[in-house]
């Protein structure tokens, strides 16, 4: 997380003070994939220092899409989902309650402070084209067709200042106007949770970050800055949760903002107030909500303020250890299918084993359990198989590497987990290169140079190093 004051829906340091599945595959994706031709290191230093924004590789031919993502259906319990709407929009991400619920004033401008964003403009424009569509929310990029009366702000900045103000961050939005030099003031109290709703956002990205990550900047911040501001631990489908399984917007999430600007919920209402009518608005754009036998999430709130100190920075990493113990012990009064129960047991596992890692054969039996009890849970298994996959790359063990990575990656491409299927599919070149030799692996090579393209960038080093590799295999 960010500074609990002026940084707001940080992205990705919230997920990396504790060896959670996410943290685990970040650190393992520097040591696989180094197809160490003649010295060269496909994967080494992928995102080093820049001044300037990379140039985007295309999305590689092939790649597993998803369909443009519907707003619901979702199957649970209407009431339950008007309880998840007030507490995302009446509730920071720090645990600190608003004066009512959170939502911009619409027509809603996005625009962008540096031409180093002109090359996202066609994602941007499909991106906010679905959530007209899909909300009804009036959001479009700059020029609007129609004055807008909330502006979102998107500003590249140099690592430089970005370091000094907010380094545990990867990207968050505040709201601001000014440039991130102008946010000098630590102790400045954000507008949010003193007035409802703001008129402006900023959302401040680092302009040497990957293109894998300022999309998923995009997805996040954008969403949150209208109102969800809140992340939930218990919420197994959305990207507001701090454990960051999901990079794009669900239908879940899709569905909270249909919800949410419905003109029957205003801006600065109680939660009394707007639960009520939540509940009433959810009933008629979600009947799957109604159905008999449509299942509640329990909010355990415990839990969502031990996952918050679990998070934290600044925690030890005894009283880390200390608040996952307590966290799987509370969360066996859940539900055998709720996804908390399996992720924190791996988190503590994962914690008391960080020097070393997990053996394969952990995995192997979180692997099962998660079939067993969340069957309908594919990226978190993609996400544990990938894990496995690295642990067995790691102990050369290429052939049930290959195996496990193959499950894995359609997965992952699906989700969006570029960076993630850049690595796998670099590591496979190099599995198959030291299994079957370099003419059997110069397909999985360029591969693994289309997926550094994308995710890293068409100038990055990793793009660069691989384009080397497919030169020495010629």
């Amino acid at each position: 997380m960010g500074s609990r004051k002026t940084v707001l829906g940080a992205r990705s340091a919230k997920s990396m003070a504790v060896p959670t599945l996410l943290k685990t595959l970040k650190g393992m994706r520097l040591v696989a994939g180094m197809l160490a031709l003649g010295g060269v290191s496909a994967c080494a230093s992928m995102t080093p220092p820049r001044a300037t924004p990379y140039a985007l590789g295309p999305r590689p031919i092939g790649a597993i899409t998803h369909a443009p993502m519907t707003a619901g259906p979702v199957h649970r319990a209407n009431a339950s989902l008007a309880r998840d709407l007030i507490d995302l929009t009446t509730m920071t991400e720090h645990g600190e309650a608003l004066p009512g619920v959170n939502k911009l004033e619409t027509p809603i401008e996005v625009g962008f402070n540096n031409p180093g964003f002109e090359p996202y403009r066609a994602h941007l424009q499909a991106m906010l084209a679905n959530l007209r569509h899909q909300t009804g929310v009036e959001i479009y990029l700059e020029p609007s067709p129609v004055k807008p009366a909330s502006r979102i702000r998107l500003r590249f900045e140099p690592r430089g200042p970005y370091e000094d103000y907010a380094p545990e961050a990867m990207c968050f939005f505040n709201d601001s106007t000014a440039a991130i030099t102008h946010l000098a003031d630590r102790k400045r109290q954000s507008g949010f949770g003193k007035v409802s709703p703001p008129a402006n956002i900023s959302i401040y990205i680092p302009l040497d970050l990957p293109p894998h990550d300022v999309r998923t900047c995009f997805y996040e911040e954008i969403l949150q800055g209208m109102g969800p501001l809140n992340d939930l631990f218990r919420l197994p489908d959305s990207i507001f949760n701090d454990e960051n399984s999901h990079l794009r917007p669900t239908k879940f999430d899709l569905l909270m903002l249909k919800a949410l600007y419905d003109p029957r919920i205003k801006p600065g209402m109680s939660r009394e107030q707007a639960e009520p009518i939540a509940r009433e608005i959810l009933a008629e754009i979600n009947p799957a909500g109604e159905a008999p036998g449509a299942s509640s999430l329990m909010p355990a709130p415990d839990l969502e303020a031990f996952w918050r100190a679990i998070i934290d920075l600044e925690l030890s990493n005894d009283d880390r250890r200390i608040a996952l113990e307590e966290s799987v012990r509370r969360a066996k009064v859940l539900p055998v299918n709720d996804y908390r129960r399996p992720y924190l047991d791996y988190s503590l596992q994962n914690h008391r084993a960080e020097e070393d890692g997990l053996k394969p054969e952990a995995y192997r039996h979180l692997l099962d359990r998660l079939k067993s009890e969340t069957p309908k849970d594919e990226l978190r298994r993609a996400l544990l198989e990938t894990a496995y996959a690295f642990s067995l790359y790691e102990r050369e063990q290429y052939r049930l590497f290959l195996g496990a990575a193959r499950r894995a990656v359609s997965t992952l491409e699906l989700y969006e987990h570029d960076d993630l299927v850049a690595n796998l599919r670099c590591s496979i070149s190099y599995a198959t290169f030291k299994l079957d030799g370099a003419k059997a692996a110069r397909p999985a090579v360029r591969d693994c140079l289309n997926w550094s393209r994308y995710a890293y960038g068409d100038d990055s080093r990793a793009a660069d190093n691989m384009r080397d590799v497919l030169r020495k295999l010629d």
